[in-house]
């Protein structure tokens, strides 16, 4: 029903899209894929089960898209409350998601999940027996980032799932590397970053003359344990960009 999956909706936004309390996932933690199937078929689960197991991938089933939808609320309550990842078992690498099914179809619970989670962050492939092209488009209109048709061809469906999670994995190193960049840019000058990019690893350089300033906050312990941590670190803030502007 509408009102069960808006309350999933309302309860999981901590996860939205941009990445904004994304738990790591499966892979992060275990180096090995975790595919959530979802479709109330049991011998379509089992065909699942049989194609991607031998090829290494931990194989989740969920009978229908609010099955689905509570996995993933319950993933990202687990990590929010823990924060610790040897008590966390990861969050879901991908989802194969069936258009027919009760409560909700596939198309709905696709487009639910975008709401919560981006195509980077959760690749999802819609599956049918239609084979169509007015299915295919509404599946790829409704936020699934592949489209499968039924009955499963072993390779090609394998082939299909590598491709995402390699492009996921992708885009995780360039978010990352983006992180790291701005990260080097609070605490390096350009020329040095520069330097370091084009793979020199010394950074010496030589000055005839230096001015070294050394100095100290009068009371910081007391003022560092007493003060809330957002004033102590705005202080230090301030203190910088004055040394900055003298510089």
């Amino acid at each position: 029903p509408e009102d069960t999956w808006q309350q999933v909706l309302s309860n999981g936004k901590s996860g939205a899209q941009g990445g904004v309390g994304c738990p790591p996932s499966h892979f992060d933690l275990h180096g090995t894929y975790e595919i959530v199937s979802v479709d109330d078929n049991p011998v379509n689960q089992l065909v699942i089960e049989n194609i991607l197991q031998p090829s290494g991938f931990k194989v989740t089933q969920c009978m229908d898209g609010l099955e689905a939808l509570q996995l993933l609320k319950t993933r990202a309550e687990d990590w929010g409350r823990s924060h610790r990842k040897e008590e966390f078992i990861g969050f879901p690498d991908l989802v194969l998601l069936d258009v027919m099914m009760p409560h909700m179809s596939g198309y709905e619970c696709c487009k639910v999940l975008r709401k919560l989670y981006s195509t980077t962050q959760l690749p999802v492939i819609i599956f049918s027996a239609k084979s169509g092209e007015e299915s295919i488009v509404e599946g790829l209109d409704s936020g699934a980032n592949d489209y499968v048709t039924k009955p499963f061809n072993r390779n090609e469906l394998i082939a299909r799932i590598q491709t995402l999670l390699k492009l996921k994995r992708m885009w995780d190193v360039e978010v990352e590397g983006a992180k790291r960049m701005v990260l080097l840019q609070k605490m390096l000058p350009d020329h040095i970053i520069e330097r370091l990019q084009n793979g020199q690893a010394m950074q010496l350089d030589y000055f005839p003359s230096v001015t070294i300033l050394f100095s100290d906050v009068v009371n910081y312990t007391v003022i560092s344990s007493s003060a809330p941590s957002e004033k102590v670190i705005f202080m230090i803030n301030e203190m910088f960009t004055a040394f900055d502007y003298l510089c």
